[in-house]
């Protein structure tokens, strides 16, 4: 009977103990599957974040670059009296819609609480439309700079925001 009972006892032990470290394990897995789901998810998207300043960086450079296209095409008709003789409306037309398509891209891809960026980045598209003396294609030069800097702060605020919210928590 001392057997029966000390094999009972074992038993029993063995048994509350396999559903100790069952119960155990399981909480400690649901743990560190919700540690790595936020960690995923935090990875997901800083990355995804850093794919948007990445794309509206490149939107900003094509926005400014064509900016300085369409002055310098319209400097040098103003200039040049061999530039007046070629044709410009096709020339124009093209730069211009690409301006403004680089310029819509911009506008969609930014918060629309950006409400001062993007006051200046409209003031800069019809700054850059309607120049047409030496003096306001002058104007407009210098404007392209100051918006540049502004592009420079704004993807700079954007960067520091992705390392805060990527700092480990």
């Amino acid at each position: 009977m001392e057997v029966l009972g000390t094999a009972l006892v074992a038993i029993v032990v063995s048994i509350l103990t396999c559903f100790a470290n069952n119960w155990y394990n399981h909480n400690k897995l649901r743990a560190d599957l919700s540690t790595h789901s936020k960690k995923t998810y935090k990875e997901l998207i800083t990355s995804e974040r850093i794919k948007w300043v990445d794309a509206l960086r490149e939107a900003m450079a094509d926005f400014l670059s064509k900016s300085h296209e369409i002055l310098v095409l319209k400097f040098s008709r103003l200039r040049d009296e061999e530039a007046r003789k070629i044709p410009f409306a096709t020339a124009y037309n093209d730069l211009v819609c690409y301006f403004l398509k680089t310029s819509y891209l911009i506008q969609l891809r930014l918060n629309p609480k950006e409400t001062a960026f993007l006051q200046d980045l409209d003031e800069m598209s019809q700054k850059i439309l309607s120049a047409e003396t030496v003096f306001e294609l002058s104007e407009a030069q210098k404007d392209i700079k100051d918006f540049a800097d502004m592009c420079q702060g704004l993807l700079k605020a954007e960067w520091e925001r992705i390392k805060e919210e990527s700092q480990p928590t």
